[in-house]
């Protein structure tokens, strides 16, 4: 994995190291396995083992929240992450509490809970162990952690004038929004003319980053479109981050709610209806039941986009499941497909498994190559890269 990661191999380490102006103090905890950290007056009690990342003294170390870690500070505009990553576990955003920190909408399939305490803001994801570890950890915060005041919603005029545009060319897709400066640094040299965003979804390993509702306008005007992405729940087989029930009834409702989700997230871009969203639905293999579950959701997550005014889109590589409810009564076919073929060939048809006759004409994106750095006008991403002939926003 690449990241520019400052890693704390014990609390001597980091307090023996100059720091920035940021107030940041670990100490050592009466309870050997936790240590408590004090930022900026905030004092939480974290697992020892969790590595504390100063974000002020390096801003392009990776917020993920697919492994337990503490990160204080604002994230970087210029985060180095991997471009794939998937997946949420127990792990804490402490930063300022100031007009750059991201107050989102409590929502279930977030991954995330959200509390402020003094002058910061506490952002804690969690995956299997449920929302119930995110807030042990927040609530271990003193004094007492609140509930921040949500924002007006949504954060933008919707971009009508975006939605339900057939792009076609060359794009590419990356796990935290690359900042503005990137984007049209990348706008000149580079060939592309479409970006994958990951939205939201209980599964998404990178938080929004640079990602807001004045991002989307700047990338829009600099002649961008967007790939927006859901990572929501996985496949219970595929051993991949939260899973879907594989309960029929619970199933369904995981799809429609992971699809209400989408939408405040879409909303909150000012992506109004019309434009598309992908549930992105890592790799799997099982039993009969699973492939079930995936289905329930998919139609389900398919309807009630429809029913916002949404296109739906997914994105996969298992496809078996899709081609043989295709076009059946009571199946809620994609509007749009995503395939990924890390196969090198830049085409969205000549799938060995997806005929040509499917999702087309103007339906379809192949990511056909996996995650690699790329470098244009001294500005390097680790992306994907995709072929492009089908709906973005």
């Amino acid at each position: 994995m690449r990241g520019a990661l400052f890693m704390v191999a014990t609390i001597t380490t980091l307090v023996g190291t100059a720091l920035t102006a940021t107030a940041l103090s670990p100490t050592a905890d009466a309870d050997p396995a936790t240590t408590t950290v004090r930022f900026d007056g905030a004092t939480i009690s974290v697992p020892a083992s969790w590595p504390v990342y100063d974000l002020a003294r390096d801003p392009r170390t990776c917020v993920r929240f697919d492994r337990h870690a503490v990160y204080l500070g604002h994230p970087g505009a210029d985060q180095d992450c991997p471009a794939r990553l998937v997946g949420r576990t127990t792990a804490l955003l402490i930063e300022p509490n100031d007009d750059t920190a991201a107050i989102t909408p409590a929502d279930p399939d977030s991954g995330t809970d959200q509390a402020v305490t003094g002058q910061v803001l506490l952002t804690a994801s969690y995956g299997t162990a449920g929302a119930s570890a995110a807030a042990a950890v927040i609530h271990a915060a003193a004094p007492a952690a609140t509930a921040p005041t949500q924002p007006p919603q949504p954060a933008g005029p919707p971009t009508a004038d975006r939605a339900a545009v057939a792009g076609h060319g060359y794009g590419f897709d990356t796990c935290a929004a690359p900042s503005a400066h990137a984007m049209h640094v990348w706008a000149g040299p580079a060939p592309y003319n479409t970006v994958g965003v990951y939205i939201g979804g209980i599964n998404r390993a990178c938080g929004d980053g640079n990602l807001s509702a004045s991002w989307v306008r700047s990338v829009h005007s600099w002649g961008y479109h967007l790939i927006p992405t859901y990572v929501g729940r996985q496949a219970p087989c595929s051993g991949v981050g939260v899973p879907i029930s594989g309960n029929p009834t619970l199933a369904s409702s995981n799809g429609r709610s992971a699809a209400v989700n989408a939408v405040h997230a879409m909303q909150r871009l000012g992506l109004g209806p019309g434009n598309p969203v992908y549930l992105d639905l890592e790799q799997y293999d099982g039993s009969a039941d699973c492939q079930h579950s995936v289905l329930r959701f998919v139609t389900e997550w398919v309807h009630r986009l429809h029913q916002s005014g949404y296109v739906a889109g997914v994105y996969t590589s298992n496809f078996g499941d899709l081609l043989a409810r295709h076009d059946t009564a009571g199946f809620n076919d994609p509007d749009a497909i995503w395939i990924g073929r890390w196969n090198g060939r830049a085409s969205v048809y000549g799938d060995p498994v997806v005929a040509d006759n499917y999702w087309a004409p103007h339906r379809r994106l192949h990511q056909y190559r996996g995650p690699h750095n790329q470098r244009h006008g001294g500005v390097t991403i680790n992306i994907d890269t995709d072929y492009i002939d089908g709906p973005v926003g």
